[in-house]
């Protein structure tokens, strides 16, 4: 370990590091919510994909987003009060805080599983689920999460859920079974259920009466009922033919249960009977708690969040947002901002992005790319040859005559009159504003997905199986230029006359010469949907990867790139920067994310070279270590993980700061001054 290179170290946080992008919709943010849990009546937190922790102090009324310090999805949530609380997660994650989530520290979990599920008997004991699906395994900690050991269970299926009913009695549900133990968690045996279910979670409201639902076979919603501690299960009939993901009871009588399909669930005879709430919502609803018998929160897929005081008999929508695909945004001036949808639909801001409202076109095809020649007159292409105008900032649209049922793709307008447009086998032409387009035959050439001029006279157009054409007048006549890729392209974009890129299916393509040569300069495991750059030396494309969004970035025209989860499970379509730092991503499911920093990590900024070090001694150390050449300014500790464990602002020059609490392991301290970044190693042992 001591052999680790710092540069390599550092390439290692780049890669794990978020970017500094915010959510703009949906609101509080749009990853799935995975569970919830309140310590007191208004303090709640809940937890979900890429990272995402959140906090309501009033009710659940409104969240607001904590920094985890990772980008590992995380599946649950457990507060002893309102500051001592544990999250976990895959890869093992275990995360802990002390002061209400303001700060977080990483736990050694001594495994890479997904852990799904995390519990507490006292301030000391507590209980974790490792879902394997080779072989389900239970995580024991006896002194408040510093070290965990694994409990042999007996089973190969995967675990869901965990719950204690006192400090030796608790259980485990998973993948067609149910686990109990009677010993503190030393052992555990399989209950018999008498039916063939997958079972998402479990909850006692006494030591002998007990649910546990799921799905049984062959895909009903089902929930069991023991009420002799899990000796034997009996099935109750819901009326619901969706899964079953979460259960709560307020009492021994009133329960809730959440589901597949916004399915709400309610029972106030102990759940012999339960009925249907209407919840409002389609999406699947994964985690359900109450504060009281009247007020519940129950949090789910893309970030839904519904809560009800009035016992489930009404649910308001705490999330908002749109939620149809987004695929293209257009910014007129740092306020006022387009972006349109899949449904027909456009959205617009006004005060950059804070709201974005939701503008009907009168037109339901699915629409494409947006573009704006001056802040009152607009363009939008879409499907069925559908072509948009719009004279007075987005206000109204009228449809113009395309001359093609096509799918147009792209629209693109080098001066107030000249445009051109493109899509499937089709090149448009327009010289009058849009009222009338022209069909070129050189349409018949391809799948096109993007077009671009850097002049009236000049263009290009990218698509299907690599092709790029260029004309040089205006449109008359195309040019079939060399891309040397045959996969799809999807846009295309210039910085000068000369100077191109071009971005795909995992490519990246430049060209110096106006498109003679292209050649590619990156490529990675992800697709690319769109390229932009506010200057000639920085760029961002945006697409996704296997896992999630991502955006590629350039500060050196192009040369390399370096790509970025920026914190949505979503795929990103479009991106758009009205100066240098502040730009628009927009993508799947409503995404729009926001950046004002230039898109740099939270963490380590990976273009700073390594050429200012800190002197960093006693190295290694138990206790304190001094920190000397440091100016004045902001110290932060990650760890190989990329997680923030320290940050605090120097106010001389030279420090001392107590290491002691860290976990042993390789660290990065990093020290933001005026003028310079300084970054210095160590190891804690």
């Amino acid at each position: 370990m001591k052999t680790i290179s710092l540069l390599l170290l550092l390439m290692f946080f780049s890669a794990r590091s978020y970017s500094q992008w915010t959510w703009q919709n949906p609101l509080p943010q749009g990853n799935s919510l995975y569970s919830v849990t309140f310590p007191s009546f208004n303090i709640g937190y809940s937890v979900g994909g890429n990272g995402t922790i959140l906090k309501t102090t009033d009710g659940g009324a409104s969240w607001n987003l904590l920094e985890s310090g990772t980008i590992n999805g995380l599946s649950s949530v457990y507060f002893r009060d309102d500051n001592i609380g544990y999250v976990v997660g895959a890869s093992g994650t275990i995360l802990k805080t002390t002061d209400g989530g303001t700060s977080w520290s990483s736990l050694n979990s001594g495994t890479t599983d997904v852990l799904s599920s995390v519990c507490f008997t006292d301030i000391d004991t507590g209980y974790i689920i490792a879902t394997n699906y080779s072989s389900g395994s239970i995580l024991k900690t006896i002194d408040g999460g510093t070290n965990w050991n694994a409990v042999y269970t007996g089973t190969s299926n995967g675990l869901s859920s965990v719950y204690f009913t006192d400090a030796s009695t608790g259980y485990a549900v998973g993948n067609i079974g149910i686990l109990k133990t009677t010993d503190g968690g030393t052992s555990w045996f399989s209950l018999n259920t008498g039916t063939t279910v997958w079972l998402k979670s479990v909850y006692f409201t006494d030591m002998n009466t007990g649910y546990v639902v799921g799905k049984s076979y062959p895909g009903f919603g089902c929930i069991l009922k023991t009420t002799n501690g899990g000796t034997t299960w009996n099935t109750v009939y819901t009326g619901s033919f969706y899964w079953v993901s979460s259960v709560y009871f307020t009492d021994a009588s009133k329960g809730y249960a959440a589901g597949e399909n916004g399915t709400v669930l309610k029972t106030i005879d102990g759940g012999t009977t339960w009925s249907e709430m209407a919840s409002g919502t389609t999406d699947w609803l994964l985690s359900v708690y109450f504060t009281d018998p009247d007020n519940g929160i129950i949090a789910g897929n893309f970030g839904t969040i519904i809560k009800t005081n009035t016992g489930g008999t009404n649910w308001n929508k705490i999330s908002s947002g749109a939620r149809n695909d987004l695929r293209s945004v257009f910014f007129t001036d740092a306020n006022s901002g387009y972006a349109v949808s899949d449904t027909g639909t456009i959205l617009k801001t006004t005060d950059g992005g804070t709201n974005w409202i939701v503008w009907p076109t009168g037109n339901r095809n699915f629409l494409s790319s947006v573009f704006f020649t001056d802040i009152n007159t607009g363009y939008v292409v879409g499907d069925l040859g559908t072509i948009l105008k719009t004279t007075d900032q987005g206000t109204n649209w009228s449809a113009l005559p395309s001359g093609t049922t096509k799918w147009i793709a792209s629209v693109h307008f080098p001066s107030a009159s000249i445009g051109f447009a493109v899509g499937t086998h089709t090149i448009l032409k327009t010289t009058d504003g849009g009222s009338n387009w022209t069909a070129s035959p050189f349409g018949s050439l391809g799948y096109f997905r993007s077009v671009y001029f850097t002049d009236p006279n000049t263009g290009y157009i990218a698509g299907y199986s690599g092709i790029i054409l260029k004309t040089t007048n205006g449109g008359t006549d195309w040019t079939i230029l060399p891309s040397g890729v045959t996969t799809k392209l999807t846009s295309i974009f210039f910085t000068d006359a000369n100077t191109g890129f071009a971005v795909g299916d995992s490519a990246i393509l430049k060209t110096t010469d106006g498109g003679t040569n292209w050649i590619k300069v990156s490529g990675g495991n992800y697709i690319l949907y769109s390229v932009f750059f506010p200057d000639p030396n920085t760029g961002y494309a945006v697409g996704s990867d296997l896992n999630s969004g991502t955006i590629v970035k350039t500060t050196d025209g192009g040369a390399n790139w370096t790509a970025y989860q920026i914190g949505t499970p979503e795929c990103l379509m479009s991106v758009y920067f009205i100066d240098s730092v502040t730009g628009y991503a927009v993508g799947q499911y409503g995404t729009i994310m926001k950046t004002t920093t230039v898109g740099y990590p939270v963490g380590i900024n990976e273009y700073k070279p390594m050429l200012h070090s800190l002197k960093l001694y006693p190295n290694p150390t138990c206790n304190n270590l001094v920190v000397e050449q440091v100016e004045k300014g902001t110290l932060t500790v990650f760890n190989s993980s990329g997680m923030l464990f320290l940050k605090e602002e120097t106010t001389k020059p030279g420090t001392t700061i107590d290491v002691s609490k860290l976990p042993n392991g390789l660290y990065v301290l990093k020290v933001v001054g005026e003028k310079e970044v300084k970054f210095g190693k160590f190891i804690k042992e």
